[in-house]
């Protein structure tokens, strides 16, 4: 299930969109884990993983200027959480081409102009729309069924 899932500004961690997924206990901590490594991102791989709590990891991938950070819970694996975090790319994108136009293919520079956080809210409900199908997913559903399935055997 997805905790949090925000795309910020690479260089200095600026929120652009952000979309809040589940409740859980120790959320605040999570949020201050993602902030304090959206502002060192300079430091990290690309793409990359971080334990943010006992049930929670980080997952994030840094395109160009801008970061794509999940929360995710421990059961989902590093490639669906990529591939999540892709599919928020290409939502992010599209809103993009709709703010700045399909003139510019690199968007960088409009991206640090920017100074006001959140500036593109208008994609958070896409981004709530696509950790739904995440949570709802085939792949989810079928891991949960063979877990089941396993335990039933045992």
């Amino acid at each position: 299930m997805a905790l949090l899932t925000c795309i910020a500004r690479a260089s200095d961690g600026l929120i652009l969109a952000e979309a809040p997924g589940s409740v859980l206990r120790d959320a605040d901590r999570i949020w201050l884990q993602a902030q304090q490594l959206l502002r060192n991102l300079y430091s990290m791989p690309p793409s990359h993983s971080v334990e943010a709590s006992a049930k929670v990891v980080l997952h994030f991938r840094v395109v160009g200027c801008i970061c794509y950070l999940a929360a995710l819970d421990r059961g989902y694996e590093a490639d669906a959480a990529f591939r999540f975090l892709d599919d928020v790319g290409a939502l992010f994108q599209e809103e993009l081409k709709r703010a700045f136009g399909t003139r510019s293919v690199d968007y960088g520079s409009h991206i640090d102009l920017l100074e006001r956080p959140h500036a593109f809210a208008a994609v958070c409900p896409q981004i709530a729309r696509a950790e739904a199908h995440l949570r709802d997913s085939p792949v989810r559903a079928f891991l949960g069924a063979s877990q089941m399935d396993m335990s039933s055997e045992v």
